[in-house]
């Protein structure tokens, strides 16, 4: 049942996910499921609603990843970074968490699942020295925008971004952003839900290049659109 709505889901995001990689996918759920009641890894215990709110919404920002490095911020049972780092095998995931129980837990499923693509860092954000930079800094269920930047900025390489997953288009949040960061939003349509779903695109604006900087972010940073367009930059 799983891995059918698992392929149903990766075909409406059109995405490419080979059959090996599905079922890692599956076992990752699975362990999760296992290791739930010592590690408190997550309130969804529904196989239905794992793959729609857990993979699938991880594998809806996919193709916002780029550049070498990323880093999964808060990663705790591993979503969205694993879930990334198997449909991106050329690129190198960090997750990052400070709690013991659950690094253990994201050691344990990478290798199980031998994912060499994969790290696993257990420490606070703040505590992450200037010299880890990434390309794309991953956070899912993380307050506000804000506080995401300050506790990221360092962390972003140049050209860098961030991208924060988020709920309803955060309004309130936006009006709160530290001027010294552009952002651009998009709204994500994560098949077998319902609920609303944005994806806020930040990068600083000393890293900012037209010319270097892609297609889909240059079309819409500065930009006034509609609110009833989904769009706001």
């Amino acid at each position: 049942m799983m891995l059918r709505d698992l392929r149903f889901g990766v075909q409406k995001l059109q995405l490419t996910v080979s059959d090996a990689s599905a079922v890692k996918l599956i076992e990752h759920a699975e362990l999760m499921l296992k290791w739930n009641k010592a590690c408190n890894l997550s309130a969804i215990t529904s196989p239905k609603e794992i793959v729609t709110k857990h993979i699938l919404d991880s594998l809806s920002v996919a193709r916002y990843v780029h550049g070498r490095r990323v880093v999964d911020i808060g990663s705790g049972n591993g979503y969205p970074g694993i879930p990334l780092a198997l449909v991106h095998p050329n690129r190198q995931f960090d997750l990052l968490d400070s709690s013991e129980k659950k690094s253990q837990f994201l050691r344990h499923v990478t290798a199980v699942l031998k994912l060499m693509n994969v790290a696993v860092v257990q420490c606070r954000v703040q505590e992450l020295s200037y010299q880890h930079q990434y390309d794309t800094v991953v956070v899912r269920a993380v307050s506000s925008l804000r506080s995401v930047t300050e506790m990221v900025h360092h962390l972003l390489a140049s050209s860098g971004c961030v991208l924060a997953m988020k709920g309803q288009f955060p309004h309130e949040e936006l009006g709160d952003l530290d001027d010294q960061f552009l952002y651009a939003v998009e709204r994500i349509k994560v098949p077998m839900i319902s609920m609303q779903r944005h994806l806020v695109i930040l990068k600083r604006k000393l890293d900012f290049e037209p010319v270097q900087s892609t297609e889909w972010f240059q079309s819409r940073v500065n930009q006034k659109h509609d609110l009833t367009h989904e769009k706001n930059l």
